[in-house]
Order: C-alpha cells, then sequence, then structure tokens
C-alpha cells in the first residue's frame, strides 16, 4: 500500500481519542508552566527573604549593595514577574530544551532581576549599587539554574515511576526508525513513552506494530498522542499520515536527518515561503569573539600580574632543578590550523621531544592521535609535581594574551596528530585552544577514546556562552586540587 484512504470517515473511536489527546497536551502544557513558575516564583521569594534577613542579623550595609532584592521600592510580586518576564521572552517556559538551557534561564533570571534594579542604579549611580546589581542577578539567576535541574531531575524520576511520558509512536521505513529508537530522546522514558514503530516497507518486519495499514488502528488501539516521522516518507503518503495524526489530536514530529551529522548543526530558515535546513559548523562569530578576546586580555593581563611571583619561584626552580631551558617551546596547531609556539614550565629533561617515538608504544591512550605515557622516563622530579598541579601551565597565559590561545577551549594537538585526523575531527579547529576546556574538566586522561573528547569540545562550541567559560574555569579547580586525571 502507498497511500491512506483519507476519503472514508475516520473511526469514531479515533475522534474520541482526539479529544483525550488534545486535552492531555493542554495539561501537560499547564502542568509544566505551573510547576516551573511556582518553583521559580520560590526561588525568588526564599533568597529576599534569607537576604533581608541576612541585612537585620548582620547589620551589612545593604541599602546599596543588596537594594535590588531587598530594598522596599520593590515589593516582592514586582521580583517575581519581573524574574518571570525575563524567563518567559527567552522561552524557557516551553517544551523541549529550552527549558532547561541553562544559559537561557540563567540570562533570563539575571534580566529579570537587572529590570527591576536598574532604574534606581540611573537615577543614583554608584559602584556599590552597580556591584549590587551584578551579585543580586548572579545569585538569582544561579539559583534558577539549579532550580531548574532539580525540577528537571524530579520530573525524570516521575515520569519513569508513572510512566505518564507522552505517549508516542514512530513512523518510517524499518531502519530508520529502529535507528531512531536507538537514539536520544527516544532512549529516555521520561522524553517519550515509545509504543513502538509502524514500518513503512512493503512487508511489516515482525518487531514492527504494524505496517501503512494498520496506521489508524495502532494509534487508536494504543492510545497514542504523539507521532514521530523517521526517514524519508513519500510526499502524499507523508501528508496522509500527517492528516491522520492531526486529526486524532496527535502532536506530530519530523525527525530531521541532519541531526545525525557529527560535527553540524541544522537550523530552519525560510526563504520566500520556503523552509530550508541550513548546515552549519559550531563556533564563535562577530560579538562572542569579542566578548570572549575581551575577557581573555584582561584575565591573561592580570593573571600574569598577579602570578608574576609565582612564575618567578617556579622558572627559578625549573633552572635549579636540571640542566635546560626554563620554557619548553612545542609546535601546536590552533585555530585554523595556524600553527604556533606553545609555553611550558620544562618538566622533562633537555632534549626530551626526540625520545617520543620510542614511547609511542607506552601511550595510556591507544590512539595516535593523543599521547600521555605514565610514569614518563623524560619527566623531572620537579617537572612531575609541576604537572600534578599544572603549573607547568601557566605560561600559556603569554600565548593567550597574544591571542594564540584562549582561557577555555579544545587543547591544541601537534601537527603529527593532526595528520591522523578525520574530516570531523577538524572541528575542533573552528575557535581558538585553550588552556582548559571541556575536556579537562571531565576527566582529562581519563577518557581515552578521542571521538568522546570531540563530542565534548563540540557540544561547548555549539551552544557557547560567557557564563559557559566562567563555568569551565571554576571546575577547573577542583580538578587541578584533586590532581583529577593527572598522569
Amino acid at each position: 500500500m502507498t497511500t491512506v484512504e483519507t476519503s472514508r470517515p475516520f473511526p469514531i473511536v479515533l475522534q474520541e481519542r482526539a479529544r483525550i489527546a488534545r486535552r492531555t497536551h493542554v495539561v501537560r502544557g499547564m502542568t509544566r508552566f505551573a510547576v516551573l513558575f511556582v518553583a521559580d516564583a520560590f526561588v525568588v521569594v526564599l533568597l529576599r527573604t534569607l537576604w533581608g534577613a541576612a541585612r537585620q542579623w548582620t547589620q551589612m550595609a545593604t541599602t546599596t549593595v543588596l537594594q535590588p532584592l531587598v530594598g522596599n521600592a520593590h515589593p516582592m510580586i514586582e521580583l517575581v514577574l519581573a524574574v518571570f518576564l525575563g524567563l518567559w521572552v527567552l522561552g524557557t517556559y516551553e517544551a523541549g530544551d529550552h527549558r532547561r538551557d541553562v544559559g537561557k534561564v540563567f540570562t533570563g533570571g539575571a534580566a529579570g532581576i537587572t529590570l527591576v534594579g536598574w532604574g534606581p542604579l540611573w537615577s543614583t549611580p554608584s559602584l556599590a549599587g552597580l556591584v549590587g546589581l551584578g551579585v543580586a542577578a548572579g545569585a538569582v539567576a544561579m539559583a534558577l539554574v539549579i532550580e531548574r535541574l532539580l525540577v528537571e531531575l524530579l520530573v525524570y524520576r516521575a515520569r519513569a515511576r508513572a510512566a505518564n511520558a507522552p505517549r508516542a509512536l514512530l513512523v518510517g521505513p524499518t531502519e530508520d526508525a529502529r535507528k531512531a529508537l536507538r537514539t536520544s530522546p527516544f532512549t529516555i522514558q521520561s522524553e517519550f513513552c515509545i509504543l513502538g514503530y509502524v514500518s513503512m516497507d512493503a512487508r511489516s518486519p515482525a518487531d514492527a506494530l504494524g505496517g501503512v495499514g494498520d496506521f489508524v488502528e495502532v494509534m487508536a488501539t494504543l492510545d497514542v498522542d504523539t507521532v514521530i516521522f523517521a526517514g524519508h516518507i513519500e510526499e502524499t503518503l507523508f501528508h496522509d499520515l500527517l492528516t491522520i495524526a492531526d486529526a486524532a489530536g496527535c502532536h506530530a514530529y519530523s525527525l530531521a536527518r541532519p541531526t545525525t551529522l557529527t560535527g553540524y548543526v541544522p537550523e530552519l530558515v525560510w526563504l520566500r515561503g520556503v523552509p530550508l535546513v541550513q548546515l552549519t559548523r559550531p563556533g564563535l562569530h562577530g560579538q562572542q569573539l569579542v566578548i570572549k578576546r575581551m575577557v581573555d586580555v584582561l584575565a591573561s593581563a592580570l593573571g600574569l600580574i598577579v602570578l608574576s611571583p609565582l612564575l618567578t619561584l617556579v622558572g627559578l626552580a625549573v633552572r635549579v632543578s636540571s640542566p635546560g631551558p626554563i620554557i619548553f617551546r612545542q609546535r601546536r596547531v590552533g585555530a585554523g590550523g595556524r600553527q604556533f609556539d606553545i609555553l611550558k614550565f620544562r618538566s622533562m629533561v633537555d632534549g626530551a621531544d626526540a625520545q617520543r617515538t620510542d614511547l609511542a608504544a607506552d601511550s595510556v591512550y591507544q590512539d595516535g592521535r593523543l599521547f600521555k605515557v605514565h610514569r614518563d622516563p623524560r619527566v623531572t622530579a620537579l617537572g612531575r609535581f609541576l604537572r600534578r598541579t599544572s603549573l607547568d601551565e601557566l605560561p600559556q597565559l603569554w600565548n593567550v594574551l597574544k591571542g594564540e590561545m584562549s582561557l577555555v577551549g579544545p587543547r591544541p594537538p601537534m601537527p603529527s596528530e593532526v595528520a591522523l585526523y578525520d574530516e570531523h575531527h577538524y572541528s575542533r579547529f573552528d575557535m581558538k585552544p585553550g588552556i582548559t576546556g571541556p575536556w579537562q574538566v571531565n576527566g582529562r586522561n581519563r577518557i581515552t577514546d578521542f571521538d568522546e573528547v570531540i563530542r565534548l569540545e563540540t557540544a561547548y562550541l555549539r551552544r557557547w556562552a560567557i557564563w559557559k567559560d566562567f563555568a569551565i574555569l571554576l571546575r577547573t579547580i577542583p580538578v587541578v586540587l584533586r590532581m583529577d586525571g593527572a598522569v
């Protein structure tokens, strides 16, 4: 069968299911909104109450520093509505990933507090007031992020127990449907309760719920309220199936093939009424690059100044501990494939690079694109301490100041490693390499799969925001103190 007979009336039971399905979607949307709004409001009320109490207990100068939250000029309802407006504008009460997007939740919460506190600050500007506004906005935003993560965890567990997630049916060619069943979000029962799939093939396989001719019956029998189309379906047939799904009150989704392409981000673009899916590699552009570079320059310059006594002491220790230069220079590949000399305090004996080939078989990685030797015999006694504490990386602040590196980003590989890359691995060169990055804070040398390294870096690039850099920098501190994953 190649088409669905839509000229005949749908079964009455399907029409009845439509009313139930639409009511289910409305209740689910209202419940989601109510839970998130109440949780968000609770966070704002709790913080304002705690900070108000702190003003009385500690006699802090909160008239300026905490004015955005505890000032008498801003009633509780005004703060709650302002935060709600910031979150609502960014779509964090909608279905999908927006409600748990850390960047959107953080930005929305901070924007709401700024909306309330900016007026008084504008009329009577002061440095303390500006700092206070920043503290209040950051505290509320971070609390909202934590709250949303907790809500997501509770929803996941509640849905897993109650099995009240959307009841979804996959529709498509057998292989496409089977492949979709093995991917997220269809393996996470809190997102969809996948009932099975209807095959578009001429002969329906044993693991399918039926063929295209059984579509209506399957929907009615299994109380389906969501239909997900996977793979290529002939246009006329697709239109007929979509009509049936809509008439049954189901939410319909189409699993776009481009989402399976590694390293590319699909985005729907309308051109003269025609929808196109634009495929782009994740990366930083325009204003994002300016913000990131400003942070890099300020932080690296400040770091070099503040840490200059420590840099001097480490340099003297390297000079005394073993013969050779204080600074080790090595050719690396950076953004856009441009090569540069990375700087480190020398942690190995002089001329250690010449011995690398002989030690290749002892690398903790089985992949030639990564190299690290456990108890490397080339490392000096002082060098082992510098590596475990990451003090050997400090000279890279100069690389950052020069613009060759960033504070946060992918680690720069050697040219010999890049020669072994596959095409999709080059996504890591879409931005400047970093002193620290997503690989370092997610296990460092414990992650031995190079494709997993690329996945972490691509995810970082895909949804970059300045708060992510700050978060990675903060996560780097305990990783370094624990010497987590250090070799």
